[in-house]
């Protein structure tokens, strides 16, 4: 991260002088919301994916945690395209954050004020010709927090512990990423990722009622897909369809689409219907696709 590519509190600031107090309620309790946008350097400028839909879910998490941010929509667009612009980067990873500051130890939040940050760091993404790099995933001892436990459809910092825990445990057995059940033993999500199954054609990913995070980019390949002439079905998915699926990929913002080589004995590869989906999402992040061509924003990229 290079100095100056911080915006906290409507202004510039470096890595320094935008560190968080050690008894800021966030660092503490995990009491906060943050969205991840990514940037592709196309020749001289920079393509943002749906900046839109990315921020206007960063407002409503906020709005479920009760979280003032204290900046219109539009200021906090504006930051994101100012920051990143400054920073000079091409493919780039954008980081908006809410939370609570320092005061007092304790769980309250009354009183505390609450902070808007924009973090910009540089995320390389080399273009593939064949396919997109397969990961290996095993299904976690760590079940998904039911519907009732915590707000499962804002993007909150405290809830990703559990996605950590399930990460540490996955590395521990040589996987690559692990795989969550719900509570009742349906399939869920990855650490960071939706999860999709190709099965005679149709795409199977779990619903909302699962409790998974919608993703954007789920919704993106949900729209490639129907593009393409495919069935998607949103319905609930058991650990028996997915052993037993022709394919099997994961989708998220960081993650992109990413075909799973293998969960326990259960091989998948690299099918045709993952392949397809991988190159068109390719093509759409960075402006390529008509009918998404309107879901980029386009900055100018400020180099040395």
């Amino acid at each position: 991260m290079t100095p100056g590519t911080y915006w906290i509190d409507g202004r510039l600031v470096t890595d320094t002088e935008g560190a968080a107090s050690l008894s800021a309620h966030g660092l503490h309790y995990g009491y906060g919301v943050f969205e991840g946008i990514r940037g592709y350097a196309v020749g001289g400028d920079v393509a943002l994916f749906r900046l839109d839909d990315h921020l206007r879910r960063f407002e409503r998490s906020a709005q479920i945690l009760g979280i003032p941010l204290g900046h219109s929509g539009a200021e906090i667009t504006q930051a994101v395209i100012s920051l990143t612009e400054r920073a000079g980067f091409g493919d780039c990873y954008i980081r908006p954050m809410a939370f609570y500051g320092g005061g007092p130890l304790g769980m309250g939040t009354a009183g505390r004020a609450a902070h808007v940050a924009v973090l910009v760091d540089e995320w390389e993404q080399e273009r593939f010709d064949s396919e997109p790099e397969r990961i290996r995933v095993a299904v976690s001892t760590w079940r998904r927090p039911g519907p009732d436990t915590l707000p499962l459809q804002a993007k909150t910092t405290g809830m990703y512990l559990n996605s950590v825990l399930g990460k540490r445990e996955a590395h521990a057995s040589g996987a690559d990423d692990a795989l969550f059940l719900t509570q009742e033993g349906l399939v869920a999500d990855a650490s960071g990722a939706n999860v999709f199954t190709v099965s005679g054609g149709v795409l199977r990913t779990p619903p909302r009622s699962t409790g998974v995070l919608c993703g954007i980019t789920r919704d993106t390949v949900m729209e490639l897909a129907v593009g393409n002439g495919l069935r998607v079905v949103e319905e609930p998915v058991t650990l028996a369809d997915l052993l037993t699926a022709d394919e099997v990929f994961l989708t998220g913002t960081g993650l992109e689409i990413r075909p799973v080589e293998a969960i326990g004995d259960s091989v998948y590869g690299c099918g045709p219907t993952t392949r397809l989906l991988a190159h068109d999402y390719q093509k759409a992040v960075r402006g390529e696709v008509d009918g998404l061509r309107d879901r980029v924003t386009w900055l100018r990229r400020d180099t040395p």
